[in-house]
C-alpha cells in the first residue's frame, strides 16, 4: 500500500544502517528511550565531550540545578553506565560498536550478521533493555530493534561469557540481588547552624511517617568516623531534600558522601597536636565541598580555645561573649581551581555555605575562591600557608556509579591504561610542586580512584624524589578506620598502614583514598617544643560524647542490612507480591472475628473480597475495609464507637 509522501532513495538500506535523523520507522521505537540515547551519545560517543571531560550529572542538570532530562531517563542511564564495559564487550562480539575492535571481535566470535550502527546511544540503550534490563524486551518497534533482536542469541552469549569472568561483579540491574544499597549521608554546615536543630528537623520529617508505618527503628543515626556528619535510609534522601532546610539550595547541611569527608578531617585533625598558626590551601577546590569542610572543621578548632564547646556545635554564653570581642578572622582558606565554570559554581556555593545567621555571629576562618591553575603559583605568593589538601584530578573509579567497569580490571584497554597514565603523572607532578614550598609542612593527598597507580605508586614515586625530607603520617582521628593502603614498589608495610583506603562495595560509602604527608622538620620541631605525639583520638572522643548529647545511635551498617536494592521491575513486583500474601493472610484473620458479630451477608462480603495488587493501593484497601469493619461491630453490639479508627 503506498504511503502518501515520498519516501527517500535510502529508505531500501535502512534494514541494515540505521539512520534516526531520517528514518520515520525508527521514530516510534526510539521514542522511549530518545533522552537516554541523547545523554549517552554525549557522553561516551562525543569525541568534543570526551575532551572536555563532561560528567553525566554535568550534562543532566542546566546552571540552575534543573534536570533537563526526565528521570526516567536519568535513572535508565545510571543502571546502564554501571554495566558500561559488558555492554561493550557485547556489542564489540555482535560488531554493533562502530570501531575497528568491534569488527574483529566479531569475526573471532563467529557471528555471521553484518552491523552498522550509526545512534552508537541508542543501541546502547536497546541492548541494554533487551539483554539486562528487567523486562527483557524492548518497546516498540523499527529497524534498529529489528537489527539487535537478531542478534539477540550472540549477545546473550556474550553476557553470559562475561558475567563467568566476573563473578564477583554485578553483570546488570536485574541481578543486583547481592548489590549493597548505601546510605545517604548529611554533613551539617556548622558555620551556619548546629548539628542538635538538624537531627530534630530530620526527626520531625521521618519519625511521623515511620511510626505510622510500625517502624520504632531509629530513623537517623551519627556517624562513627566523621563529627557532625548524620546518616539516613536512601529512601527518605527526597523528603529531605524537599524540606526548606535541608534542600540543596539552603545552607544547612551539604549532602556529602562519607569518604569525601576524610580529605578535611585528616588535615584538620590528623595530627595530635593543634596545629601551628597560619592559613590553608586547597588547590584543586571546585565545586567546594572538602573546602566547605574545612572551614567547619577550622573555626570549631579555633573556637574552642575562647571558651568552651558544647558536643553539640553550639558554643556556651560564655564563650559567645568571647567571640564577639574577636570577629575578625585569623585563618584563611585560599580555594583554586583553573576552570572557569566550575570556579564560578565554587564562588557561588562558599558564599551561600560560609554566611552567617542567628546561630552563628562569628566566624575564625575565611574562605578567598581564586579562579587560577594550582601549578602556576608560587611559594611567595602564599607564604603564610603551611597546610595544603590536593585533591586532584582523577579517574573516578571509586565512585559507586561506575564502580562496575572500574573493577572489572583497571587496564581494560589500551586508551584507559593511558589515560591512567597521564593522570598519574599529573599527580605526581602536583604534589611534587607543593612539596616544593619550603613554608608548607603538610600535604593531604586524596583521590577517589581504587587504582594504585593513582593512589600509591604516586606516593612512592613523590617520596623517592624528596630525598627522605617528607615522611607518611598516620592521621589520629582515622586510628579506628580498618582499611588501609597497599604495598607495592618504593612503600614498605609501615607506610602503607599509615594511608587510608576505601572499598566502594565493602565500606557502605564511595572508593576512596587518602594519605597525610609531613615534612620532617616540623616532625622535629613539635618534639623539640613538647607537643604530645601520643595518637589520642580527640576526634573519636568527641564523636561519642556527641552521640550522648544527641541522643541518636552511631551507625552500623543498618541501612545496608535491609537487603538488596530493588533496582529492578521483578524485584520491585517479588516485593509487592509477598506484601500481598501477607496482607491476603491478616485480612483472612480478620475477617472472622468479624464474622462473630456481622449479619452472614456482610461478613460474606468482606471475607470473599481480594487483596489488592500494590501497596499504593493496599493502603486504600485496608482504611476501607477497617471502616467497614467498624461499621459492624457497631452494629452487631449495638454500641456506638467515638473517633476514627486507628
Amino acid at each position: 500500500m503506498a504511503k502518501s509522501k515520498a519516501v527517500p532513495a535510502s529508505a531500501t538500506s535502512r534494514r541494515s544502517t540505521f539512520r534516526p535523523s531520517r528514518s520515520k520507522t525508527t521514530s516510534s521505537s526510539s521514542s522511549p528511550y530518545h533522552q537516554a540515547a541523547n545523554l549517552l551519545n554525549e557522553l561516551l560517543f562525543n569525541d568534543t565531550a570526551r575532551s572536555r571531560r563532561s560528567s553525566f550529572k554535568s550534562l543532566v542538570y542546566d546552571a540552575d540545578g534543573k534536570m533537563k532530562c526526565s528521570k526516567s531517563a536519568y535513572a535508565q542511564v545510571a543502571n546502564i553506565l554501571k554495566c558500561q564495559s559488558q555492554l561493550e564487550e557485547m556489542m564489540q562480539v555482535t560488531g554493533l560498536l562502530n570501531n575497528n575492535d568491534a569488527a574483529a571481535a566479531a569475526a573471532a566470535a563467529g557471528s555471521s550478521k553484518k552491523a552498522s550502527v550509526s545512534n552508537q546511544g541508542l543501541a546502547c540503550v536497546l541492548v541494554y533493555e533487551l539483554i539486562l534490563g528487567p523486562n527483557k524486551r524492548i518497546m516498540g518497534g523499527g529497524a534498529l530493534k529489528r537489527l539487535i533482536v537478531s542478534h539477540q542469541e550472540d549477545l546473550q552469549r556474550a553476557a553470559d561469557a562475561w558475567a563467568e569472568r566476573h563473578p564477583t561483579i554485578e553483570a546488570n540491574a536485574d541481578s543486583s540481588n547481592n548489590m549493597v544499597q548505601h546510605a545517604r549521608y548529611l554533613r551539617v554546615n556548622t558555620l551556619a547552624t548546629t548539628t542538635e536543630q538538624v537531627v530534630k528537623r530530620i526527626q520531625n520529617i521521618l519519625l511521623e511517617e515511620e511510626a505510622a508505618a510500625g517502624d520504632s527503628n531509629p530513623v537517623v543515626y551519627l556517624d562513627p568516623h566523621v563529627p557532625d556528619l548524620l546518616v539516613v535510609s536512601p529512601h527518605a534522601s527526597s523528603k529531605l531534600l524537599a524540606d526548606t532546610m535541608l534542600s540543596a539550595t539552603k545552607n544547612a547541611v551539604v549532602w556529602q558522601d562519607k569518604s569525601s569527608c576524610f580529605s578535611a578531617l585528616c588535615l584538620a585533625k590528623g595530627w595530635s597536636d593543634t596545629g601551628s598558626t597560619g592559613d590553608y590551601l586547597d588547590a584543586c577546590a571546585a565545586p567546594g565541598n572538602k573546602t566547605l569542610h574545612l572551614a567547619s572543621l577550622l573555626n570549631a578548632k579555633l573556637e574552642q580555645p575562647q571558651g568552651v564547646q558544647s558536643t553539640n556545635g553550639k558554643n556556651t554564653k560564655t564563650s559567645k561573649k568571647a567571640t564577639k570581642e574577636s570577629a575578625t578572622p585569623s585563618t584563611t582558606i585560599y580555594a583554586l581551581d583553573r576552570s572557569g565554570d566550575r570556579h564560578a559554581v565554587l564562588e557561588q556555593r562558599i558564599q551561600q555555605y560560609c554566611s552567617k545567621n542567628d546561630t552563628s555571629d562569628h566566624q575564625f576562618v575565611k574562605v578567598v575562591p581564586q579562579h587560577l591553575d594550582c601549578l602556576t603559583i608560587q611559594p611567595d605568593d602564599y607564604s603564610n600557608v603551611h597546610a595544603i589538601l590536593l585533591d586532584p584530578t582523577c579517574s573516578g573509579s571509586g565512585v559507586v556509579t561506575d564502580s562496575h567497569q572500574h573493577a572489572a580490571s583497571e587496564t581494560d584497554t589500551d586508551a584507559a591504561s593511558q589515560r591512567l597514565e597521564s593522570l598519574s603523572n599529573f599527580q605526581v607532578t602536583c604534589l611534587k610542586h607543593f612539596m616544593s614550598f619550603p613554608q608548607v609542612n603538610r600535604i593531604v593527598y586524596s583521590t577517589c580512584s581504587v587504582h594504585v597507580q593513582e593512589n600509591e605508586d604516586v606516593i612512592a614515586q613523590v617520596l623517592a624524589a624528596a630525598n627522605d625530607e617528607w615522611v607518611v603520617h598516620a592521621p589520629v582521628c582515622l586510628e579506628h578506620w580498618l582499611r588501609r593502603g597497599q604495598v607495592t614498589s618504593g612503600l614498605s608495610q609501615e607506610q602503607a598502614n599509615a594511608m587510608i583506603r576505601v572499598d566502594p562495595y565493602k565500606d557502605g560509602t564511595n572508593g576512596f583514598f587518602v594519605c597525610c604527608l609531613e615534612r620532617k622538620k616540623s616532625v622535629a620541631e613539635v618534639d623539640v617544643v613538647g607537643e604530645s605525639t601520643s595518637a589520642k583520638n580527640v576526634t573519636k572522643d568527641s564523636i561519642q560524647r556527641q552521640q550522648k548529647v544527641l541522643g541518636i545511635p552511631l551507625y552500623n551498617e543498618e541501612f545496608a542490612k535491609l537487603g538488596p536494592v530493588a533496582s529492578s521491575t521483578r524485584a520491585v513486583r517479588k516485593d509487592q507480591n509477598d506484601s500481598n500474601e501477607v496482607l491476603s493472610t491478616s485480612h483472612a484473620n480478620k475477617s472472622q472475628k468479624v464474622s462473630a458479630t456481622a449479619s452472614p451477608a456482610a461478613a460474606k462480603r468482606i471475607a470473599s473480597s481480594k487483596p489488592p495488587p500494590n501497596k499504593k493501593v493496599a493502603k486504600k484497601y485496608d482504611w476501607k475495609r477497617q471502616q467497614r469493619e467498624a461499621k459492624l461491630l457497631r452494629v452487631g453490639q449495638g454500641k456506638k464507637t467515638k473517633g476514627t479508627v486507628p
